[in-house]
């Protein structure tokens, strides 16, 4: 009689959790695995950590699993609402209830039609991030909706705005929120009207960040500069994609930079480099003394256009390089010519500036770069300018910022140097 077939020991469940965290963008694969044994539960977690609620029949077919299935809302981390959605999610109020892990909720429409007894249970979440998105707001309905999350450490507003009618706002001291740390806006309005007036409590969202991101927010330095003054303790980081006031001028005024340690411009590489040359102006028009700033970054951004250009169309491929030279020009003049004792590392980082194909953007990249980046890289370490990054970093998300991860290092997709 043969010997019975061993039956083999099951994998450790530490190896397990580890091949479910590789494959965690792998939707089939986690589905197989979800469905495969209890062993693989962890599959869920990733299944379920982010759901977006504004298509209605994914949104149905959400809560009717969290009906059958308790487990399905301990997984939830971030849920994505959309106000002006036919999905009535009155009819679920038990269930978002019940949604305890959530931390990150990002909501777009139109605030009024959010029914009080909802908005109390968005109200009731542990935030650490809240992301308003194509909104309008009464000014107190904008504090009484982001006062209550104690622990909210990243505030995002995009195509947010303020509405024209006349308000008192509470003070600010009754109102500050003390655990945030992010603030990140763009294309919204409701800071510069803020600062300008004198009766808003803007400070209660401003007073204790420590990184601030603007894109396409301020119209004037005078505005950014009121707004850095309400801040009460240096900025890690100032992130700056603000076409319309980044150029230099005898006229232009000084931005304050005595309480950013790192600076970092977004430049979109077709606009020329005025961002750049802003910089050297500011560096070069104050006491050295008087600039504290340690890290400088420079964001290079090229559209999806210029992969057919390059292609296609000879002429314009040319002038997108002149372009990319002027930038790489200015660059070479700050980091050279001007002396910056107080900065200690340099990243230039080359970026997408819209959504576009993954393997487009690092042939563009390589492309713009290779003409140009041995020999100023060359001439910046003979200047003593050695601390200089460069790479390149693909976001999938369409003027998300570039940020470091938790430890402060960048996730470099590829190295240029």
């Amino acid at each position: 009689m043969s010997a019975p077939i061993p039956v083999p020991s099951p994998l450790p469940q530490e190896l397990l959790d580890a091949i479910i965290d590789e494959v965690q963008y792998d939707f089939s694969t986690l589905i197989s695995l979800n469905n495969a044994s209890r062993c693989c539960a962890r599959a869920r977690i990733y299944l379920y950590r982010a759901i977006d609620l504004r298509e209605p029949s994914r949104a149905m077919q959400f809560f009717h699993l969290c009906a059958t299935n308790n487990q399905i809302k301990s997984c939830v981390r971030s849920i994505y609402i959309e106000t002006w959605t036919v999905v009535d999610y009155t009819e679920f109020h038990h269930i978002l209830e019940d949604l305890t892990e959530v931390r990150d909720l990002t909501i777009s429409g139109e605030y009024e039609c959010i029914p009080p007894g909802l908005r109390g249970v968005f109200m009731s979440y542990n935030l650490s991030t809240l992301t308003l998105q194509e909104m309008e707001f009464d000014y107190a309905d904008l504090q009484t909706f982001v006062k209550p999350y104690p622990n909210l450490r990243w505030f995002r507003a995009y195509d947010v705005s303020l509405s024209e009618e006349e308000q008192v706002a509470p003070n600010a001291a009754e109102t500050g929120l003390r655990s945030l740390e992010s603030l990140s806006l763009s294309q919204t309005d409701f800071f510069t009207k803020a600062v300008k007036r004198t009766d808003h409590g803007i400070p209660f969202i401003l007073a204790n960040i420590r990184r601030l991101f603007l894109r396409d927010t301020m119209d004037n330095l005078n505005d950014l500069q009121r707004v850095l003054n309400v801040v009460h303790q240096p900025l890690k980081e100032l992130y700056l994609s603000e076409p319309s006031i980044l150029f230099g001028g005898a006229d232009v005024p000084t931005l304050d930079l005595t309480k950013i340690s790192t600076l970092t411009l977004e430049v979109a590489v077709a606009d020329g480099p005025g961002a750049i040359q802003w910089l050297i102006y500011h560096f070069s028009s104050r006491p050295l003394d008087k600039v504290c700033t340690t890290e400088i970054n420079f964001v290079l951004t090229v559209t999806e256009e210029w992969h057919d250009e390059m292609n296609h169309d000879p002429v314009q491929a040319d002038f997108r390089r002149r372009q990319f030279q002027a930038a790489w020009d200015a660059l070479e003049v700050l980091l050279i010519v001007h002396p910056m004792p107080t900065v200690e590392g340099v990243r230039i980082i080359m970026s997408n500036q819209y959504n576009m194909r993954k393997s487009d953007f690092i042939v563009i990249a390589r492309a713009l770069s290779e003409a140009w980046l041995q020999s100023p890289l060359r001439r910046l370490a003979n200047a003593g300018r050695t601390l200089i990054k460069v790479g390149v970093i693909f976001r999938e998300v369409e003027k998300q910022p570039i940020v470091p991860r938790s430890d402060g290092t960048y996730a470099w997709e590829e190295s240029l140097a």
